[in-house]
């Protein structure tokens, strides 16, 4: 009885560690090579360039995982990656924003509204009509696009403003440090939103947004 007891428990202690083992690979904090996401590494290449190691992750939210099975593109949807992290240093913070205006970085403040986001037509139309949006698009054709974080980060209390325009707290500043209209994922998910204007029908953008106030920052990437 007792061998069978230690065999028992021998077992359970292997399939505890295997579900652990399971659970860390299914962790959202898990950091993803760039080839293991559908869009290409050139549009995320800045992250290395302005990653600090004492950035403490507190959220990463994605669609854009690789995965080989059938994809059937019935409406318009986005591709996202968001890294969220809590940085305690406000002077590093103030030098990358140094860094991003030097290098000519496309700077928005969330709380205004001269600037316009990208989001899956399912939560556009929740807030927009048809005509809204053409005009909308019309207006912004040429100027980067800001991802819809309206869609991405809603789950989030104390992340998220349903009144802002991008869904970002008001004291945000956004940075697109990369943009453009070339369409640069796999062929499968092409979608063509007649909404969307021919020049900007397809494309991506990618960045950083930050507050230094809650010390909290972003890195984020949207491709369509």
């Amino acid at each position: 009885m007792k061998k069978f007891v230690s065999v028992f428990v021998f077992i359970a202690i292997i399939c505890l560690n295997s579900c652990t083992l399971n659970q860390q690979k299914k962790s959202p904090y898990e950091q993803h090579a760039y080839e293991d996401y559908i869009f290409p590494d050139t549009i995320f290449s800045f992250y290395k360039d302005y990653f600090n190691e004492e950035l403490k992750p507190f959220i990463t939210v994605t669609n854009a995982s690789d995965t080989e099975l059938p994809y059937f593109a019935e409406e318009f949807v986005i591709t996202y990656l968001v890294k969220g992290f809590l940085c305690e240093d406000a002077d590093w913070l103030m030098h990358i924003k140094e860094r991003l205006l030097e290098n000519g970085s496309f700077r928005i403040k969330s709380a205004e509204n001269n600037y316009f986001i990208i989001g899956s037509e399912r939560e556009l139309l929740h807030s927009y009509d048809t005509t809204n949006l053409k005009e909308k698009y019309a207006y912004h054709i040429n100027a980067p696009l800001v991802l819809n974080f309206h869609e991405v980060i809603n789950k989030r209390d104390n992340l998220y403003d349903k009144i802002t325009l991008c869904g970002l707290p008001g004291d945000y500043e956004i940075f697109v440090i990369k943009s453009g209209n070339k369409y640069v994922l796999p062929e499968k998910y092409r979608y063509e939103w007649e909404i969307l204007p021919e020049k900007i029908r397809h494309g991506y953008s990618s960045g950083m947004a930050f507050s230094k106030d809650k010390l909290y920052v972003y890195f984020w990437v949207v491709a369509w």
